[in-house]
Formats: C-alpha cells, sequence, structure tokens
C-alpha cells in the first residue's frame, strides 16, 4: 500500500546516495509479463515468483550479484517472459511421474504449450522403468503414488551411475519445509508445489535442464500457438461455476478453456464420493490410505481452480498427518461442504456433456460402402497416430476422414469430435477404435 515495489525499487535505484547502488531483487506472486518488464524498466536486477525455495532464491542471489551465470546469458535473472525463459531449453524432454489422471493433463498441457515433448508414468516404478529405456532432460516428481512413491523411486535412481545427474524436481501438495528436505535429501534437485503455477514450475526447469544450441532449440519449433494465443476467459462464466475460481484454473492449463472444461467433467465424475471414500478410510483407522486421499483431492482441487476446497482439503490432509482426529472429523464436514458446493454447481455442465453424447448416440451411422476405402484406411491411421500423441491435430485429420467417409459412420466420427473436443484422447482412441473395428480396419493404440 501507498507504493508499490516497482516504484520504490526505482527510486532506490535513482536516489541511492551510497557509493555503491544496492541490487535490487522483486519478489511477488504474480508472473505477468506486463509487471516482469515494468520492473526490468525500473532498473531492478531481478525478479523472483512466490512460491520462492531456496534453491531458486540462492540462484537469483548468485546471478545478480554476478557469481552466477551470466546476466547476458540469463537476462533480468533468469525470470524472463515464459517464451523467453524457456527458448534455450525449448524441445527438451521430461518424464512427469504422477498418478492422477487431472494432474497428468495439467502438467501436458502446461509444458506441451511451452514447446517440450513429455512422457507420463503413473508411479515411481513405472518411472524408473521409463527412465532405463528413454534419454530424458529432467524428471518432475509426485511425492505420494502408489506401488512406489516418488522419494523411493529417486532413491533407486540415484543409486544408478547413469542417472546421477539427471535433475528430478519433486512435485507435491506438501509445503512444509521438511518436505523440502526430504525430498533434497532423497536426491531430488528442486520442488514445485502443486496445484503447479506454470511460471514458477519454468523458472525451476530452466536452472536444471542444460541449455540446447541454437541449431536444436529452432528444431524444436515454438510453444504451439493454439495454446499460447487462448483468450482471456469470460467474468460471466467464473459466477456460473460455485466454488471454482476459473481466472486461477485456467492458468494452471495455460488458457486452454476446453481441457479446463473437460477437468472440471472429469473431477465432477471422479471426486463426486471422495468424501465417503476418505471417512470409510478413517472408519476403518486406514490413516495411510487416508492421507493419500486427502492428499490427491487437495492437489486436484487446486488444479482446476476449486481455491476453498483446496484449503480445506489441505487443513484435513494437515491434521492427518498430525493424527489429529478430533480436528480430524471438524475438517472432514468443512471438506464435504466445500465438494457438495463444487459438485453442484458443475451439475448443469455434466448435463450438457451428457446431452452431446446422446446426441451423438443418436445420429445415424452405417457401413462406407461406395466410398474410396483405401482413402479411408489411411485417414484413419492418420488420425490414429495424431490421437495416440496427444496433437491436436487430430481435429484437422478428423475432418478428413469425414470428408472420404461421405456421410457414412456418422455416430462414430461425431463420438471422435466429441472427445476431442475436450481434449479427451484417451476417449477419442475408444471412438475411433470402435469405427475402425466397424470398418475391419485393424488398429493398435498400444504399439
Amino acid at each position: 500500500p501507498g507504493m508499490d515495489g516497482i516504484e520504490a525499487g526505482r527510486r532506490i535505484k535513482k536516489n541511492s546516495s551510497a557509493k555503491t547502488i544496492p541490487t535490487v531483487v522483486m519478489v511477488t506472486a504474480y508472473g505477468r509479463e506486463e509487471i516482469m518488464r515494468q520492473a526490468e524498466n525500473a532498473g531492478l536486477d531481478g525478479f523472483l515468483i512466490k512460491p520462492v525455495n531456496q534453491s531458486v532464491l540462492f540462484n537469483t542471489i548468485m546471478e545478480v550479484l554476478g557469481r552466477g551465470a551470466s546476466r547476458e546469458s540469463r537476462p533480468f535473472a533468469a525470470e524472463a517472459t515464459r517464451a523467453d525463459a524457456t527458448a534455450t531449453i525449448r524441445g527438451a524432454r521430461l518424464l512427469v511421474a504422477e498418478d492422477n489422471e487431472i494432474n497428468q493433463q495439467v502438467a501436458r498441457e502446461i509444458l506441451e504449450s511451452a514447446g517440450f515433448v513429455v512422457d507420463i508414468a503413473n508411479n515411481g516404478r513405472e518411472a524408473i522403468e521409463k527412465a532405463i529405456s528413454n534419454s530424458y532432460d529432467a524428471v518432475l516428481m509426485d511425492i505420494q503414488m502408489p506401488e512406489m512413491d516418488g522419494l523411493q523411486a529417486t532413491a533407486e535412481l540415484r543409486r544408478d551411475a547413469r542417472f546421477a545427474d539427471l535433475p528430478i524436481i519433486a512435485m507435491t501438495a506438501h509445503a512444509m519445509a521438511t518436505d523440502r528436505e526430504q525430498s533434497l535429501d532423497a536426491g531430488m534437485n528442486d520442488h514445485v508445489n502443486k496445484p503447479i503455477d506454470p511460471e514458477a514450475l519454468f523458472a525451476v526447469l530452466v536452472r536444471w535442464i542444460q541449455p540446447r544450441d541454437s541449431k536444436t532449440a529452432v528444431e524444436a519449433g515454438p510453444p504451439a500457438a493454439n495454446a499460447t494465443e487462448r483468450p482471456e476467459p469470460s467474468p460471466r462464466v467464473v459466477a456460473d461455476l460455485p466454488g471454482i475460481d476459473l481466472a486461477a484454473g485456467l492458468r494452471r492449463v495455460a488458457g486452454n478453456e476446453a481441457l479446463h472444461r473437460k477437468l472440471l467433467l472429469d473431477f465432477h465424475r471422479d471426486f463426486a464420493a471422495s468424501v465417503d471414500s476418505l471417512r470409510t478410510a478413517i472408519n476403518e483407522s486406514r490413516t495411510a490410505d487416508a492421507e493419500r486421499q486427502a492428499h490427491t483431492l487437495k492437489g486436484v482441487a487446486g488444479a482446476i481452480g476449486a481455491m476453498d476446497l483446496h484449503r480445506a482439503a489441505d487443513e484435513l490432509d494437515s491434521a492427518l498427518r498430525q493424527d489429529d482426529m478430533e480436528r480430524v472429523e471438524t475438517l472432514l464436514a468443512v471438506v464435504a461442504s466445500e465438494l457438495n458446493v463444487v459438485i453442484n454447481g458443475l451439475e448443469p455442465l455434466a448435463r450438457q456433456a451428457r446431452a452431446k453424447r446422446a446426441e451423438a448416440d443418436a445420429a445415424p451411422t452405417g457401413p462406407a460402402g461406395d466410398v474410396d476405402r483405401p482413402a479411408i484406411e489411411a485417414a484413419v491411421r492418420e488420425l490414429a497416430a495424431l490421437i495416440r500423441k496427444n496433437n491436436p491435430d487430430a481435429e484437422n485429420a478428423l475432418e478428413r476422414l469425414r470428408d472420404v467417409l461421405k456421410g457414412t459412420r456418422s455416430k462414430e466420427v461425431d463420438r471422435v469430435a466429441l472427445a476431442l473436443d475436450s481434449f479427451d484422447f484417451r476417449g477419442a482412441s475408444e471412438a475411433l477404435s470402435a469405427l475402425a473395428e466397424a470398418e475391419k480396419i485393424p488398429l493398435t493404440f498400444g504399439d
């Protein structure tokens, strides 16, 4: 209040009577491009985006004091806009180890929209297998996962000399200092909090991924245009979704409104009964399972923008970890209330989605008779290849398939289109498989 940080920093720089002008680093919760530009124009030396961890703080201090990477190679303390900050590492191949599907989709969208190549592992064991079979520039590792958690997976990877220098970055909804220390003790390099803040994530990736040469960066290509040029969300929609901060949710998925809508529908489908499941785990003294469920609910709620539910689940998670069962009972009721607000608020969206599915099911269908069979098979395989890679160009390929089908198989085509409209590539693969089977076109999505 009174004077913002940018103006205060500018005056300090301009009016300092000291022989050595002090170094000024701005710390803010906002990573907006215009704020960064204003800070740089005011002559400030660095820019940090909250939450700030020890590694990012240390490296930034070293840089602005001239003891880290050169300012020429990493201007403005390495915290430029997303496109600038990730330019030297664009095209890097990343492994995301995360067991929750909604969190997987959020991470994939954030990273692919910035030009990274992303693989997904569903647990720690699978992450180890993928790391052995493939070459990655960095691993983003969730802490709490089934079969093998992120700490165990990291420790096992570090025992293999091949992965001694592989950057492994913890992703967790736990923000306590002890959790960060556990991550570092297990061999992780750094830590990002969930729900993921895109700018904070990019800052950490820039610090740990080896920059690529200019030729490689150019070949990797720019971030996808459709992911970086989406319009700002309409405030009118926010009022229609009680319990959801639409702006926060959209920011988590780099502004992708279609994907955010799908995540909301997935949440409505997958988490409506989460309090019942939590209560059962607590009543059966399965405390570890209850902690995992509360942790997952907290992270996913934050990812979709259900911030009141996120905070309530965070408190419940903390009470469970402290074995404060009296407080758990109280907080479980709060979580149930907040979840009810979100689920009821999403019901109109769910009804609308069900109506669209029913409309697609009612569409006429039939075999492709007097048509170009080789063209149909080629179009199906082209579309399958794009869906397999979660490539948004699948929508264009679907239109080419629709053209060669000449009005036949409209029911199956509409099902594929409905899935792609929601960025539901798994659903699209299932719908396309049904179409291919009906047309007797051999098709396998597992290869």
